[in-house]
């Protein structure tokens, strides 16, 4: 698997045209959902994988095809979006391949570009929205959390491009993950991962300035708002650390406003973002069990979950495959197990729960 992401990569990077190189790879087919999934109503009771589990499962034996058929899929809608850039048959890929199984069957199932998006930014799916309307920094739905990195060069306009001239807007990229150098930063990428950041924390720099002015930075997405960012005076060279929403991924994701001519030079130090999927704290519990006699029916419930956890799941457990028409059901705090024996002898029906919680203090 790492020599396949490393060879698609590596012909991305050699492209004369953007997507030349995964012409091939790209043939591949998004891997159907699964819309049923057939139970045995007799045997040993266990759970079966889900529908989603099972898409999961096959997408992680080809992860790299599927990634890159999802890249091919909406290359048109990048470039629609008005933001495409060069970068984005890579960019796009290394953030996919960094997706767990069921995330990226999600991103692969997405209806449109916008959706597909939200997944790479969110790690789950909602509602179609367009890249021109982003949910506000704080907004509650989002959870953001805040992640430092080390301080990174990613703008400055000594080294490309000039000077921004005044009453002038220019673009720029914060979530690259080649190279900072076309807009005159590190030529490296600057630890803000593609696709996910809602918010930027930056130290914007202005220097050179001949007359009086300000900057003024807001999301690639939205409307420029009257509030400045960082204003100075001739010939002063001052700098502002600030928190400036962002429109990530594929190409540009702010813009600078100078009201006078002068160069710019943004640091970031940290970005916002939707939280990293965690996995649960769980632990699990088992009932003594009951017996239930030949012929016979028989109920059961698991212990209570501890203070602080959440019934997640449970299962029936029993050594006869002869035990049929079991029903299983979550209850406040516990797993309830009901089975019909259809055994000889008795049988002794255990029941287990799982209970979880998110980690933490």
């Amino acid at each position: 698997m790492a020599s396949t992401v490393s060879q698609f990569l590596n012909k991305c990077r050699k492209l004369k045209g953007p997507l030349a190189g995964i012409a091939v790879i790209a043939s591949v087919s998004l891997f159907a959902m699964p819309t049923a999934f057939a139970q045995v109503a007799t045997g040993p009771l266990s759970e079966l994988p889900s529908p989603e589990q099972q898409a999961a499962q096959q997408i992680q034996q080809d992860k790299a095809s599927y990634a890159a058929a999802i890249v091919a899929r909406w290359q048109d809608a990048a470039k629609a979006s008005g933001k495409w850039d060069p970068n984005y048959a890579v960019d796009m890929f290394t953030a996919l391949m960094k997706m767990g199984p069921n995330n990226l069957a999600l991103a692969g199932q997405a209806p449109s570009f916008d959706e597909m998006m939200d997944v790479l930014k969110r790690g789950s799916r909602v509602a179609a929205r367009p890249l021109s309307a982003p949910n506000s920094l704080g907004d509650f739905g989002d959870d953001l959390v805040y992640t430092p990195v080390t301080p990174c060069r990613i703008v400055d306009t000594r080294n490309a491009g000039g000077a921004i001239v005044g009453l002038t807007s220019r673009n720029f990229d914060v979530d690259n993950t080649v190279s900072n150098a076309f807009q005159g930063g590190v030529a490296a990428p600057c630890g803000i991962p593609f696709g996910v950041a809602s918010a930027v924390a930056m130290n914007i720099t202005e220097t050179e300035g001949a007359a009086a002015g300000h900057f003024t930075a807001f999301s690639f997405c939205a409307a420029q708002p009257l509030a400045s960012t960082l204003n100075w005076i001739p010939g002063q060279t001052i700098a502002n650390t600030t928190v400036i929403p962002v429109c990530p991924g594929v190409g540009s994701d702010f813009t600078v406003f100078t009201a006078s001519t002068a160069h710019l030079i943004v640091d970031v130090v940290g970005y916002f973002a939707a939280p990293v999927a965690t996995a649960l704290d769980q632990v699990f519990a088992m009932s003594v069990g009951v017996s239930i006699p030949a012929s016979g029916v028989g109920n059961d419930s698991s212990p209570d979950c501890p203070a602080g956890y959440s019934v997640t799941g449970g299962s029936c457990l029993s050594a006869s495959f002869l035990m049929h028409t079991v029903t299983t059901q979550r209850a406040t705090n516990h797993w309830f197990c009901s089975a019909a024996n259809a055994a000889a002898v008795a049988v002794t029906l255990r029941t287990e729960v799982i209970c979880s919680r998110v980690p933490g203090r």
